[in-house]
């Protein structure tokens, strides 16, 4: 198989790891693609080190966009740019592993699969960390996309055509949960994902991952979690317990990025759009427990909200 394949790196503020993510694209065993980097007009000095780093890679393509519009977007522009069947996207401060792409493109020669994913594990400056949810993941449905994904953006290859003209890309009006958001849509078209088995990304941590931002992220579980719902009704999936299993634990995330913001009203609003959603039902033995906490909180903080 010799498919052309379009690499995408989005990047805002990630100069001090661009070298090392388009070096590990560029020392792929796999040479049949093109690398798109697309800044969303970063302040640091990312324009410069690319500059740098071209020099080195010379059919590395740079676009910068006319002003700040976050990864979704960017993500976005560089498939439009791209000239490749598949795309690959990598975001700028992660790094692939030199067998990444060889190992995917076998799976889709075997399989034809319009996705294909590599798992990951987390590193960070002293070590790396073991992940074995994301090497044994096994997406068995719809529902399961609206857990944490176990699929990094940084490890999807996905068709071109399909991502551009079925699932429009991703949702620029999602600040977060983009990646689960995208999937979710990918399930509700009945498309499999395929996996290498193979380790291929590392993810970095570090103090600018999103995941950290409390605030971002529990705003994003919220609006995702109403716009999924939606889908569900419209797509008449809605009837079953694991939609309310799906329901669930998006809630009891959005709880989690609350509770690491010390918000009694966030919490409490979660609780709110549960019984909005699944009436009495969302009151079973899972929310209890979580509920008489927040309860003996709120107390405890001399009613600072009350429901």
């Amino acid at each position: 198989m010799n498919l052309h394949l379009s690499v995408i790196i989005p990047n805002y503020n990630n100069a001090q790891f661009l070298k090392e993510c388009v070096s590990s694209v560029y020392n792929q065993t796999y040479k049949n693609f093109e690398c798109i980097v697309v800044d969303d007009c970063s302040t640091d000095n990312s324009l410069e080190v690319l500059t740098e780093i071209k020099v080195h890679y010379s059919s590395l393509i740079i676009h910068k966009n006319t002003s700040n519009k976050g990864v979704s977007y960017s993500r976005n522009k560089g498939a439009e740019l791209a000239k490749g069947d598949y795309i690959s996207f990598l975001d700028a401060d992660d790094i692939w592993l030199p067998s990444k792409l060889e190992n995917e493109l076998q799976q889709i020669e075997k399989t034809s699969s319009t996705l294909i994913f590599s798992p990951y594990l987390w590193f960070d400056k002293n070590k790396t960390f073991e992940n074995i949810e994301a090497k044994n993941n096994k997406l068995e449905n719809v529902f399961d996309f609206w857990k944490d994904s176990l699929i990094s953006p940084s490890g999807l290859t996905i068709k071109r055509d399909f991502f551009l003209n079925k699932l429009k890309g991703f949702d620029t009006s999602l600040s977060g949960c983009e990646d689960m958001d995208l999937y979710f849509r990918c399930a509700l078209y009945g498309k499999e994902f395929t996996s290498s088995k193979i380790i291929g990304v590392h993810i970095r941590i570090h103090e600018q991952n999103t995941k950290k931002n409390y605030k971002k992220m529990y705003e994003a579980h919220i609006m995702s979690l109403k716009k999924w719902h939606q889908l569900s009704m419209e797509w008449c999936i809605s009837d079953s317990i694991k939609y309310k299993q799906a329901i669930t634990n998006k809630l009891s995330k959005s709880r989690y990025y609350a509770s690491k913001l010390n918000n009694s009203k966030l919490q409490w609003k979660t609780v709110f759009l549960g019984y909005k959603i699944l009436g009495y039902k969302y009151f079973d033995k899972s929310i209890i427990l979580p509920l008489a906490r927040l309860i003996k909180k709120t107390i405890d903080n001399k009613y600072d909200y009350i429901p």
